[in-house]
């Protein structure tokens, strides 16, 4: 996120790299959707000359929105704040007056579950949406609503809230992010795998 940070002290308008931890297709994309003209990378690809390839057709790719340009863009002096579960209007602009940073809408089986109108006809918000959804096995692809809701910048960003595994996020959804439960320590050791 430093480069984003750093991006936004830029007065004029040159051509961006992004320098730093190039490592997966993924983080090409993170670039790319952040507004970077391009990458540098080094190590990794030295160590897997695979890589080159992917990265390239990574780079190719239209920028899939500005989630984290956004998220990241301001300098901040508070926590990040994400208000989930929301399926009232009056709930989702309160929210958004309040200064929160993400509103969560579940797309998901839940009680709370959002009504997909109610997402597309949502007003603007400063805040940025995040969709919630929970993928039940391996491979299974996003649900058409939330891939909809995506496309047509109703959504900024999914939620992976079941057992997906790392490998299998980005190749779903992008932007991303995915919340981890932590019940005990064995679960704690997992979020290695996610850093």
């Amino acid at each position: 996120t430093l480069p984003i940070k750093l991006k936004q002290d830029i007065a004029w308008n040159p051509l961006l790299i992004f320098e730093s931890g190039i490592r997966y297709p993924e983080d090409a994309e993170f670039a790319v959707s952040s507004g970077f003209n391009g990458i540098l990378v080094g190590e990794s690809v030295v160590k897997n000359p695979n890589l080159v390839s992917e990265l390239k057709l990574t780079m190719k790719k239209k920028k899939s929105g500005n989630f984290w340009e956004r998220l990241y863009s301001e300098k901040k002096e508070k926590p990040l704040i994400k208000i989930c579960g929301l399926t009232l209007n009056e709930d989702v602009k309160k929210a958004d007056e309040l200064g929160a940073d993400i509103l969560g809408f579940i797309l998901a089986e839940s009680p709370r579950q959002a009504d997909i109108s109610f997402i597309r006809n949502l007003p603007p918000t400063k805040a940025l949406k995040a969709g919630v959804v929970v993928l039940k096995s391996p491979g299974q692809k996003l649900p058409k609503p939330a891939e909809q809701l995506m496309l047509d910048g109703k959504l900024d960003v999914i939620q992976f809230h079941g057992n997906e595994e790392p490998g299998e996020c980005a190749s779903i959804a992008y932007p991303y992010y995915k919340a981890i439960r932590i019940k005990d320590s064995e679960e704690l050791k997992k979020m290695d795998m996610w850093i």
